[in-house]
């Protein structure tokens, strides 16, 4: 249990994390200053642009530590109820955080969060479910099939047709991820319960992100998360319960259930999940969602997956991996992808916006 507690206090390193994305981000407001123009707002959309690429890369950061954390607090809590507790903890954290906003929520809120966060807390389940008749690497690979979703359900919400550079950059991804976890290595891909599971917990995380891209401009993030925290919450206490009595046998034919429920209430264990959750998960959480108010989502579903990288070199780091090529194929791949994925968005903002003629910028405001 030090191992855990050391690890996520060594991940957590960011006492003004919150304070990054507080009231819409913290930039200079120029709405009102005289003399504004074009480029001022470009400047100012770029500004929040690189705010939010740089809060997504400090999520991937947290979240490539997650599968550390969590591979050890699967000795004392089984994965569904393992989510249910990490769920509770973050509908606390986020009433915490939201306490004073709470007169906010209203009709829109739930007519936009609850259908969204049903696909966020079905793909929690099938991931964790799945992963037990499946292999660390393809369940991996298959989460990032959101990469190849998003383009698309991003045009179909949005109506924002995806450059040449967002699809090829999410075709990247999809590549590193294969590179990442081995899978040209020789030892073939099948496919079974496991490997359907995942790949839909892949594409149900496509369509969140997607989602939250297209309507969270208008929400309060917190608020936004408490509601499909609550969902998951929900989600997951209902499968830990089902998977407890559903029978089954075991690999020497014993009669068993599914998923038998497993769970301690010794206070280092249950001090390290809610801390690790709301660390990790609740301030992740709240730093990816305002970030996808000034980022593209197809940004965000190619940079997420680069998250896999972020836990194959500290596996290496702590001694559980070794160095492979496939390890720096496909972060090389990864970080090529997040690089032309932001050209993307630089390439259709200057195309939205260009900048003014001579004539027009020489001209005094008024």
């Amino acid at each position: 249990m030090r191992n855990i507690m050391r690890t996520v206090c060594v991940s957590i390193s960011y006492p003004t994390a919150l304070k990054i994305f507080h009231n819409d981000m913290i930039t200079p407001n120029f709405q009102n200053v005289k003399g504004c123009d074009i480029i001022s707002n470009m400047k100012i959309k770029d500004q929040k642009r690189t705010t939010g690429i740089l809060a997504l890369l400090l999520v991937v950061f947290l979240w490539g530590m997650t599968p550390l954390v969590t591979l050890k607090l699967y000795d004392y809590y089984s994965p569904a109820f393992r989510l249910f507790l990490s769920e509770v903890s973050l509908v606390a954290f986020y009433l915490c955080v939201a306490h004073r906003n709470l007169g906010e929520l209203n009709r829109s809120y739930f007519r936009t969060a609850v259908p969204i966060g049903c696909f966020y807390a079905a793909a929690n389940v099938l991931q964790n479910v799945g992963l037990a008749y499946t292999t660390p690497a393809k369940y991996a690979f298959l989460e990032n099939l959101s990469v190849l979703v998003v383009p698309f359900l991003s045009y179909f919400l949005t109506r924002k047709k995806p450059t040449v550079f967002h699809i090829l950059a999410s075709a990247l991804c999809l590549f590193s991820a294969f590179a990442l976890n081995g899978l040209f290595n020789g030892q073939g891909f099948s496919v079974g319960l496991g490997e359907i599971l995942c790949g839909l917990a892949g594409i149900f995380y496509g369509v969140n992100i997607a989602g939250t891209g297209a309507c969270i401009k208008k929400f309060n993030a917190t608020l936004y998360l408490l509601i499909q925290s609550a969902i998951s919450m929900i989600f997951s206490l209902a499968t830990a319960l089902i998977l407890n009595v559903i029978p089954t046998t075991d690999a020497a034919g014993n009669a068993t259930v599914i998923e038998p429920l497993v769970a301690t209430f010794e206070p280092l264990p249950l001090i390290a999940l809610v801390v690790s959750t709301i660390l990790i998960s609740g301030v992740g959480w709240i730093l990816r969602t305002n970030a996808q108010k000034h980022v593209d989502a197809v940004t965000v579903g190619v940079i997420m997956p680069f998250a896999a990288v972020v836990t194959s070199v500290m596996s290496v780091l702590l001694g559980s991996d070794t160095l492979t090529s496939d390890l720096l194929i496909g972060g090389g791949v990864g970080i090529a992808s997040i690089f032309l994925s932001e050209f993307g968005d630089h390439f259709k903002e200057k195309k939205k916006n260009p900048p003014p003629s001579s004539d027009e910028e020489a001209e005094p405001n008024p």
